[in-house]
């Protein structure tokens, strides 16, 4: 518990962003983490389950999943498989996450849409790198992540789809989490490249 997290943000298409990740309740099968991006809270409960650790909900961490979900409200998650985070991570490891997602979009004139979709998420673990951020210089091992989402938007004049991709590579340290990320994403046509790091990390 307490457990809290600083990041900043550099390079995305909405500008730089920082954020903060905080466990609020540790149970014997998981735990609640908050977050907070640009003033807008959200909780999600994560698992602990013998493939590894497994968000319940959807996860904002990176441009395209924030921008790509900030107008969705009333979001189900179901079907879902593999993990984030492995109970081991060693060079050459592969893994996945997947979820599907029901919810819906408000739009401009306080007109909803619902919202049908399905986010993969493919892992490849790296070489073990020092890497040095504002908290501090740790030992890591990076990790590729390729993240593909799909929704079907069904609208009054006609369905309409988003396609969104992003290639990041994560730094991974043990007893911390994720020390810095940095990648490429495509949204909406507008291609980027981000950077985030750990700006402070507290335990207690």
């Amino acid at each position: 518990p307490n457990t809290r997290w600083n990041y900043a943000s550099t390079g995305s298409p909405s500008g730089p962003y920082d954020f903060v990740e905080k466990i609020n309740e540790v149970r014997p099968d998981g735990f609640i983490l908050s977050s907070q991006f640009r003033k807008v809270p959200s909780s999600i409960e994560w698992a602990c389950r013998p493939e590894g650790l497994v968000p319940l909900a959807m996860i904002v961490d990176n441009a395209t999943s924030i921008l790509a979900f900030q107008k969705l409200t009333d979001v189900v998650v179901t079907n879902i498989t593999g993990s984030i985070i492995p109970p081991t991570m060693t060079p050459g490891m592969q893994w996945n996450y997947a979820i599907d997602v029901e919810a819906t979009q408000k739009a401009q004139g306080g007109v909803t849409s619902p919202v049908t979709g399905h986010i993969a998420t493919a892992y490849t673990a790296g070489n073990m790198e020092s890497i040095t951020v504002p908290a501090g210089t740790y030992d890591t091992i990076a990790v590729n992540v390729k993240m593909t989402i799909d929704f079907l938007v069904k609208g009054a004049n006609g369905d309409s789809k988003i396609h969104l991709n992003s290639d990041y590579t994560y730094w991974y340290a043990a007893g911390v989490g994720w020390v810095k990320a940095s990648g490429n994403g495509n949204l909406g046509g507008q291609e980027y490249f981000e950077t985030l790091v750990l700006t402070s990390f507290s335990a207690q």
